[in-house]
């Protein structure tokens, strides 16, 4: 695993090695890779065994009576250079470190601002341009489609199988899983606001204020897409959530439940409720968050109780359903877009009654912890006064745009080839010594071939990179890894399961 500092999230930079893990926040602004980080500790060691050395053998020569041949004198000397040339060793690749992170973040906020001004041009130019532009669109559209089913027709006559709309996404997964891709996106969404602010004939330097002050960005962007898919019918949730509890029968697997002790202490099938041992470490955590589907409970709840002091774990799962239009199914792409919107989205609302029905009381200190949409979930829930949120884990989610709050640990676990978490925007450089980062590229030759539309955003994919956390020797992680296991008990705890359901006016699902 390699880490380095990435302060400038929104950057499209030289991609570090295939598989690196980069670490930015934590209160550091070094870029080192965990290997060099590992040198650097090594190197620091080494300096200090040597200057212990050359001060026991000093010891020595001060009290030897003489040291014939001068090897004690020579030991000492080298001794001593050997403790400065590895402390030297240690103070240049930490000052390395130090420089190329300055100029990545200079290089970030320089692209994002240049992003910014060329949003704002083309919405300005746009209202001229976008009759044609659309026009434009709709015949390449057409002609598409046309040159895709007469190609279709043709394989046809030829007694080959039609090409199928998936195999097309498919050939093309290398292009929106590229990390370039991810990067650019992220560019693209942070200037929505100055491109909206340009169409509306708003001066540049009053869009780029507004968007620096947070006034405009993400949130407001969102909030469009839902005005105007509303206007369509699409996106509008104008139904009522409701959470039951489900028992073990529903979440257990083939393999059993995840997280629950021992086969010996394992609860029956009709059971509400299981034993489970407390986190031991970040894999620990992704592995009990909820894999996102149709029919399966979105989140999972755990209850540490320690000394008439209870703590909890809330883990929440990933979208599971994309239909433009609400359904049944609360973790749904309304959802998404609601949240991205700073709203309280049906999803939410489903975590919240889960919660209060399994108990979690004001001052109770809660770590929540999801994956994609439930991490921007987790994220929201920093903000909710009827919870002590202590802490969130997120892995692959959006929420670059959430300004949660310095006093919550976060720790934000994002692939660079995962477009969903680039649609939040540009991440900024967050000083806070409670807020860190880890990236990589997922789709390395050890796992390029995992299957799915987007294999850098699933959930085994994140845990593998979770493992990877749990086996780093940085500083930082290991620090912000020990403050969030800490919110919830080393004592055994109780887990329950809790599915949420959508209705909508007049029975419809």
């Amino acid at each position: 695993m390699a880490v380095r500092d990435a302060d400038g999230g929104g950057a499209v930079q030289p991609a570090p090695p295939a598989g690196a893990v980069t670490v930015s926040g934590g209160g550091a602004t070094t870029v080192l890779t965990d290997e060099l980080e590992t040198l650097a500790f090594a190197a620091t060691d080494i300096a200090q065994s040597a200057e212990e050395w050359t001060a026991t053998i000093g010891t020595v020569l001060w009290l030897a009576s003489r040291d014939d041949g001068g090897h004690l004198a020579a030991a000492h000397r080298a001794a001593t250079a050997i403790a400065d040339d590895a402390r030297a060793v240690a103070v240049g690749l930490r000052l390395a470190g130090e420089a190329y992170g300055a100029t990545e973040r200079g290089v970030a906020a320089a692209q994002e601002s240049a992003a910014g001004v060329i949003g704002w041009l083309a919405g300005f130019f746009g209202r001229v341009t976008v009759p044609v532009v659309t026009l434009a669109a709709a015949w390449a559209s057409v002609e598409g489609a046309t040159a895709f089913f007469a190609w279709n027709g043709i394989r046809r006559l030829l007694g080959e199988p039609p090409v199928a709309p998936e195999q097309l996404v498919m050939a093309a997964r290398g292009l929106y899983t590229d990390p370039f891709t991810a990067s650019l996106l992220r560019l693209l969404v942070s200037s929505v606001d100055d491109a909206g602010a340009g169409a509306v004939g708003l001066p540049l330097p009053v869009a780029r204020v507004l968007s620096a002050r947070g006034l405009t960005g993400v949130s407001t962007s969102a909030f469009g897409v839902l005005v105007g898919a509303g206007m369509i019918g699409a996106l509008r949730d104008r139904g009522t959530v409701d959470v039951r509890q489900v028992s073990v029968r529903d979440v257990a697997s083939p393999a059993g439940v995840p997280g629950v002790v021992a086969p010996s202490r394992a609860p029956s099938p009709a059971s509400r409720s299981a034993t489970v041992p407390s986190p031991g470490g970040v894999g620990d955590l992704l592995e009990r968050v909820p894999a996102a589907s149709d029919d399966s409970p979105q989140v999972r709840i755990e209850r540490f109780d320690t000394e008439g002091r209870s703590s909890w774990a809330v883990y929440i799962g990933g979208t599971a359903a994309w239909d433009l239009t609400a359904g049944e199914q609360p973790w749904d792409l309304t959802s998404d877009v609601e949240a991205m919107a700073g709203r309280s989205s049906a999803s939410y609302d489903a975590v919240v009654q889960a919660m209060q029905q399994a108990g979690v009381q004001p001052g109770d200190p809660v770590l929540a912890v999801g994956h994609s949409q439930g991490g921007l979930l987790a994220a929201q829930l920093a903000f909710d006064d009827r919870f002590s949120v202590g802490g969130i884990v997120t892995a692959g989610a959006p929420i670059a745009s959430v300004d949660v709050p310095s006093t919550v640990a976060v720790l934000q676990l994002e692939h660079t080839d995962d477009v969903v978490p680039a649609l939040a925007g540009a991440t900024p450089p967050d000083p806070s010594p409670e807020h860190l980062m880890l990236r990589r590229e997922y789709l390395t030759p050890a796992n390029v071939d995992v299957a799915g539309y987007l294999p850098a955003h699933d959930l085994d994919g994140y845990r593998q990179t979770a493992a990877l956390v749990d086996a780093s020797a940085d500083p930082r992680v290991q620090r912000m890894r020990e403050e969030v296991l800490g919110i919830t008990s080393s004592r055994d705890g109780e887990a329950s399961w809790w599915i949420g359901e959508r209705t909508m006016p007049g029975g419809r699902g």
